[in-house]
């Protein structure tokens, strides 16, 4: 079983037996601007990359057609997110919502280890796409409910 595969099982594995955090706490980036560790409780994701081509968000093809579970578990997941194809790009002030469903992972680490966060890109089915879990692209978005 790959790295991934063992990941997702893992973090299964671990959601059911102990709950999922409660902590809302605003994610913070590192020195090097990657966000980690809370950023993966975090839902709403605003676009701040400067690109006027906008921020790319990559995926193979079982991420885009919403079979990357049963590839994980088979093994058959690349972590080399950087290499993958652009699927869709997002524009400057799009809002983006992470997809922590049905595994709660939505920060995974590449082949170099750096952050990316799974996007969702469908309510129809579970089709998702990653961009790079760093504030020269995506920032959390802090809404007030007052």
């Amino acid at each position: 079983m790959s790295l991934i595969g063992l990941t997702v099982l893992s973090f299964t594995l671990m959601l059911f037996s102990s709950g999922v955090s409660s902590d809302t706490s605003v994610p913070i980036a590192t020195a090097q601007g990657d966000y980690q560790g809370r950023a993966a409780d975090w839902m709403l994701w605003q676009v701040v990359d400067s690109d006027p081509g906008g921020l790319n968000c990559r995926a193979s093809r079982p991420f885009v057609t919403g079979e990357w579970v049963r590839a994980a578990y088979e093994g058959q997941l690349s972590d080399a997110i950087g290499s993958f194809p652009v699927v869709r790009r997002f524009v400057r002030g799009t809002v983006l919502f992470i997809n922590p469903v049905p595994s709660g992972l939505s920060l995974w680490y590449d082949e170099r280890n750096r952050p990316w966060l799974r996007i969702k890109l469908s309510n129809e089915n579970d089709s998702l796409c990653f961009v790079r879990a760093n504030n020269r692209y995506v920032v959390p978005v802090i809404s007030s409910l007052d």
